[in-house]
């Protein structure tokens, strides 16, 4: 029996649907695959991301870590230990915190006291932090970098694991405990004499 024209256009309607779903089906799967793809690259990247910062950050840490027990030895005998680091603080930017500490432990009249060291250029930073280095190195053991009036005490530890502390200052302690000076004039009992008859003594 022939197919009627309306009963055609049914079958082929159908088929134009069914055909219409699985393109859609086909390419929500499609879509589906590809978020999933990017979603792992994603996920991929971010865990490369992290293991990067994670490792720099152990880098910066250990770089810390160097610079600190450098400023360390350098302020131990001023009583003072080098800042720590702060959390996600570059390496480089605790370096510079570090020498200014021990810039503040210089004498008076030096002129890397008063320098900011976060301000510098690279090259200029790596040869003036050498020059404050040195400079508190002399300072902890110079009478100079303590200020008048005052008697500082500065402790180290020697090679054979001995503290040893010693005191500074531009004036002894001793200068203070004395009296005050007083003119004395010698004379013999004779001139006692004489000045006593003569009304003066």
């Amino acid at each position: 029996m022939a197919e009627s024209k309306e009963e055609m256009v049914e079958r082929l309607t159908a088929q134009v649907e069914s055909l219409r779903k699985s393109i859609d089906a086909a390419e929500k799967s499609q879509a589906a695959a590809r978020a999933a793809e990017r979603a792992r690259n994603d996920a991929l990247e971010n865990r490369r991301e992290r293991e990067r910062l994670i490792e720099g950050q152990r880098t910066a840490d250990l770089n810390c870590r160097e610079y600190q027990a450098r400023a360390d030895a350098i302020l131990e005998p001023f009583g003072r230990t080098a800042p720590r680091a702060m959390p996600l603080e570059s390496s480089a930017d605790y370096r510079r915190r570090c020498a200014n500490e021990v810039a503040m432990r210089l004498s008076a009249d030096n002129p890397l006291r008063k320098v900011d060291f976060m301000a510098l250029p690279d090259a200029a930073f790596f040869n003036l932090e050498r020059q404050c280095y040195a400079d508190a190195e002399k300072a902890a053991i110079s009478n100079d970098s303590v200020p008048a009036g005052v008697i500082e005490a500065r402790s180290t530890i020697g090679n054979d694991g001995m503290r040893q502390t010693n005191f500074y200052g531009r004036e002894s302690f001793v200068v203070g405990m004395g009296r005050q000076s007083r003119r004395a004039i010698l004379v013999t009992p004779g001139e006692i004499a004489a000045k006593k008859m003569a009304g003066i003594w």
